[in-house]
C-alpha cells in the first residue's frame, strides 16, 4: 500500500552529507553555468532560514562571489512577500530568498507568493514580477456542477451524506469518507525487468474524483535506475505550452517521504477534499507554466522498488540515492525525448537539501561528458533545505532566543560554551561539538556535559520536542495531536494536518516527518 513516508527507511538511512558545502564547492569548480535558488519559509524551525542563510553567505565568501543584489524586500500583490539577495561569480548565480509567513511547506502555506517566486526563477526575472498567468479556476465537470448547485440549496450537514453517495455513484470513489488520497492508482508492474521506453503505456486516462476539467496530460509509471531499482514517477504536463515550457523535477525529502506529497498537497494541479473523496483544483499549481514530474525516491518509497532486493537489505545512503535518481532522470529523457534540450530544473524541499545538490553534481558529470543535447540543465531550487546540520543547530540557538522561546539567562549561559565567550551572540560558535562528538576531548568533564545538555535543549528539544509546530512556529492545531512529536533522528514533526490550502475548507492528507 502507498504511504506518504516510509519510517523504516528514515530510521536506517545513512546521512553522508551532514554539510553539503563540499558538494556545492564541486559544482562551482565544474565551471558549468547554473542558477541556484535557496528559499525558506521564515517561520519553519525544522530547517530554518537562518541556518541556510549562514550556509549561503559562507559559500559566497569562500568563492569570492559578488553581491549583485543587496538584501531587500520582494512583493506579492503590493505586499511584502519576503526578502532576497543575489550572489554571482564564475558561472554561478545564487539567490537567497525568504517567504514571509510560510513554514516548512512553502507552496502550501503561501501558494500565491511561491507561485510568483518559482515562475520568476524559471524565467530569470525579478521576484517582484507579477505573473501574467491566470489563476482562476477552470469549470467544474458537469456532475460536479450539479453538486455545486445542490450545495447552495441544502444545509451543510445534509450535504455531506448526499455528496458521499453522489460521488460514489458517479465517479466510482468510495463512499462513507474513505479516502482516495490514500488509494492512488497503482501503476501496473510489468513482467519485463525493464519498463518500455514508450510513454503511451504510462498515460493516465482516468483519475477518480477529479472535479474540474483538466486541460493537460499526465503520465505515471516507472523509470529504470541502478541494479534492478525502478523509481515511480508522475508527470504533469504544462497547461500553458507543454511543447515549449521547461521541465521541472520535484523531490520531497524525509529521507523516505514520497514526492507525491508535493503533488497532492503542495504544488500539483489538485488537492484532496477534506474527506478525501474528491480532487479539487489548485489554481496555483506549478504546471501552469512548467512540465513537472515527481519522483518517488529512494527505493521502497511510495511505489518505487528494487526487484533484486524486495526486503530492502541493501544500505540506504546519500550516494546510492543520488546514483539512482540520476539514472532515473536519464531514463526519463529517453522515455520522453521531446524534453531533451528543454530547460531542465531540479527542485524540492527539506532533505531535498541533500538530494538535490548530490543529484545535480551527477547530472553535471553526465552533461559535461558530452550529453548536453539530452539534458539542458539550467538550475536548482531548494526550499527549506537541510544544507548543513551544523548551521541548523548553531542558528537554532540564536533563532529560538530571538523568537522569545527561551530567556536571556539561558542565552548567556549557553554563550559561555563558546570558545570566544561572546555573551551577546552565539552565531560564531560551533555547538555541534557538544551534540555529535561524544568522544571529543573533555567529554567526561562537568563543563562539557553541562554545555551538551544545554545545547541539546535549546537547539533541539525546543525545536521539535514541545507542542509548538516545528514546521510552522506560529501555527496551532487543536485536534488532540498537539505535542505528539515523533523524533526520526533527522527532523521531527507533529502527526497532524497542515493548511491552509487554496480551496477553502479543504485539508491535505496527513503529513509525516521531514517532507
Amino acid at each position: 500500500d502507498w504511504t506518504d513516508c516510509n519510517d523504516t527507511i528514515n530510521a536506517i538511512y545513512t546521512q553522508q552529507h551532514n554539510d553539503t558545502g563540499d558538494v556545492f564547492d564541486h559544482i562551482y569548480s565544474s565551471g558549468y553555468p547554473l542558477r541556484v535558488l535557496i528559499y525558506n519559509g521564515d517561520i519553519d524551525t525544522a530547517c530554518n532560514f537562518l541556518g541556510d542563510q549562514w550556509f549561503v553567505e559562507a559559500f559566497a565568501k569562500r568563492h569570492g562571489l559578488a553581491t549583485t543584489k543587496n538584501y531587500g524586500e520582494w512583493d506579492f500583490e503590493s505586499i511584502i512577500a519576503g526578502y532576497w539577495k543575489r550572489f554571482a561569480g564564475g558561472k554561478l548565480q545564487v539567490d537567497l530568498l525568504t517567504v514571509k509567513g510560510a513554514g516548512h511547506l512553502v507552496p502550501t502555506d503561501r501558494p500565491g507568493p511561491s507561485f510568483q517566486m518559482i515562475n520568476a526563477f524559471l524565467n530569470n526575472v525579478s521576484y517582484n514580477s507579477s505573473s501574467p498567468l491566470v489563476v482562476a479556476r477552470t469549470p467544474l465537470k458537469p456532475q460536479y456542477q450539479i453538486q455545486a448547485q445542490i450545495a447552495q440549496s441544502v444545509k451543510v450537514n445534509q450535504l455531506r451524506s448526499r455528496t458521499a453517495d453522489f460521488v460514489a455513484r458517479r465517479s466510482g470513489a468510495k463512499p462513507d469518507g474513505e479516502s482516495i488520497a490514500q488509494e492512488i492508482p497503482v501503476p501496473p508492474r510489468q513482467q519485463a525487468r525493464y519498463y518500455p521506453d514508450s510513454k503511451l503505456d504510462d498515460l493516465i486516462t482516468n483519475l477518480p474524483g477529479l472535479t474540474f476539467q483538466d486541460g493537460f496530460q499526465m503520465y505515471s509509471g516507472f523509470l529504470n535506475a541502478t541494479n534492478g531499482t525502478h523509481l515511480h514517477y508522475w508527470l504533469v504536463e504544462s497547461e500553458r505550452d507543454p511543447a515549449n515550457d521547461p521541465i521541472v523535477l520535484w523531490l520531497n525529502g524525509g529521507p523516505g517521504c514520497s514526492s507525491l506529497v508535493g503533488l497532492l498537497t503542495e504544488l500539483g494541479p489538485f488537492r484532496p477534499s477534506a474527506d478525501g473523496s474528491e480532487l479539487l483544483e489548485n489554481p496555483y499549481s506549478w504546471n501552469k507554466f512548467a512540465n513537472v514530474f515527481f519522483l518517488e525516491a529512494p527505493r521502497a518509497v511510495g511505489y518505487s522498488y528494487n526487484e533484486n532486493d524486495p526486503d530492502n537489505i541493501q544500505q540506504y545512503n546519500d550516494d546510492k540515492t543520488a546514483d539512482d535518481n540520476a539514472a532515473a532522470v536519464i531514463n526519463f529523457f529517453a522515455k520522453f525525448p521531446e524534453y531533451q534540450n528543454r530547460p531542465f530544473y531540479i527542485t524540492g524541499e527539506s532533505y531535498g537539501g541533500v538530494y538535490i545538490p548530490t543529484l545535480a553534481d551527477r547530472i553535471l558529470a553526465y552533461v559535461n561528458g558530452g550529453n548536453q543535447n539530452q539534458i539542458n540543465f539550467q538550475g536548482v531550487a531548494i526550499g527549506n533545505g537541510i544544507l548543513s546540520e551544523y548551521d541548523q543547530l548553531n542558528s537554532a540557538v540564536d533563532l529560538m532566543y530571538f523568537r522569545g522561546i527561551y530567556d536571556r539567562e539561558n542565552y548567556e549561559e549557553v554563550a559561555k560554551c563558546c570558545v570566544n565567550n561572546d555573551v551577546w551572540s552565539a552565531r560564531t560558535c560551533n555547538f555541534s561539538i557538544y551534540d555529535w562528538q561524544d568522544s571529543a576531548p573533555g567529554y567526561n568533564d562537568t563543563f562539557f556535559k553541562n554545555c551538551q545538555n544545554l545545547v541539546r535543549y535549546l537547539g533541539e528539544e525546543l525545536v521539535d520536542g514541545t507542542t509548538n509546530d516545528a514546521y510552522n512556529t506560529y501555527q496551532d492545531c487543536y485536534n488532540g495531536q498537539a505535542g505528539l512529536l515523533q523524533r526520526t533522528g533527522r527532523h521531527a514533526g507533529p502527526a497532524k494536518l497542515l493548511g491552509p490550502t487554496p480551496e477553502e475548507g479543504t485539508q491535505p492528507p496527513q503529513q509525516a516527518r521531514g517532507l
